[in-house]
C-alpha cells in the first residue's frame, strides 16, 4: 500500500491508541500519589482507556469470527452495540485473521501499512464509530480529569510530569479524533469536498 497522507494518518491513529493507553498506565503507576484525593480520576481514565481497547478488539473479532456478529457481543456482556458492526461489513469474505489483527494494538498499524486499500476501505465506517467511542469515553474524560488534577496539585509534587504529558497527548488526540469523526461522517453523507480535476499542462483553462 503506498504511503499516502491518509495512510500515514491511519497508521498514526492506530499507534496513538496504544501510546495513549501507555500514558494512562504510567500515570497510574508513577502519578497516583501526586493526585492525592483525586486518585480515583487516574484509575477511571485508565479503566476507560482499557475499555476502549477491549471494545475495539471485540468489534473486529466479531467481524473476523464466523457468526461473531451475534456471538461475540453476547460473550462480552453486550458491550458492543449493534451499530458498531455494520451489516455490510459482516460477511464470509471478512472472516479472516487479518480482520482480527485490526483490533490489536500496534498490529493494526502494520495491517494499515501492508494491507490492500480496497479491502481496508470497507472498514472505514467501523473505524469512524470506534473513533467516536474513543472520543466520548476516553479523550474527553481524560482531558477534563487531567486539567482538574493539574489545577489542584502543586507543581513541586513528584509525578505531575505524567499528567502534563497525558494532557498534551489528550489534546492532540481530541483534535485528531474530532477531525477523523467529522471527515468520516461527511464522507458517508456525501458532503465532503472533492478535489477539482487536474488541468492538463499546456491547455488553457479559459478563453476562446
Amino acid at each position: 500500500m503506498p504511503l499516502t497522507f491518509e495512510t500515514f494518518g491511519n497508521i498514526f491513529f492506530e499507534t496513538f491508541l496504544f501510546i495513549d493507553w501507555l500514558t494512562e498506565l504510567l500515570k497510574m503507576v508513577y502519578g497516583v500519589d501526586a493526585a492525592g484525593d483525586l486518585a480515583w480520576m487516574v484509575y477511571t481514565t485508565f479503566s476507560f482507556a482499557t475499555l476502549v481497547l477491549f471494545l475495539r478488539f471485540c468489534t473486529f473479532m466479531a467481524i473476523a469470527t464466523p457468526g461473531g456478529g451475534s456471538i461475540v457481543p453476547v460473550v462480552c456482556g453486550c458491550l458492543i452495540p449493534s451499530f458498531m458492526v455494520p451489516e455490510a461489513v459482516v460477511s464470509k469474505d471478512n472472516e479472516k485473521p487479518t480482520a482480527a489483527l485490526l483490533g490489536l494494538p500496534v498490529c493494526s498499524a502494520f495491517v494499515m501499512l501492508y494491507g490492500d486499500p480496497e479491502y481496508l476501505k470497507q472498514f472505514g465506517p467501523v473505524h469512524n464509530r470506534l473513533a467516536a467511542l474513543q472520543l466520548v469515553f476516553e479523550d474527553l474524560p481524560d482531558l477534563i480529569f487531567d486539567l482538574i488534577i493539574l489545577t489542584n496539585v502543586s507543581d513541586d509534587e513528584k509525578g505531575t510530569v505524567w499528567f502534563v504529558l497525558s494532557l498534551a497527548w489528550s489534546v492532540a488526540g481530541f483534535v485528531g479524533v474530532c477531525a477523523t469523526c467529522t471527515k468520516g461522517l461527511m464522507k458517508d453523507d456525501g458532503t465532503l469536498a472533492s478535489k477539482p480535476p487536474a488541468t492538463p499542462v499546456g491547455r488553457p483553462t479559459s478563453g476562446p
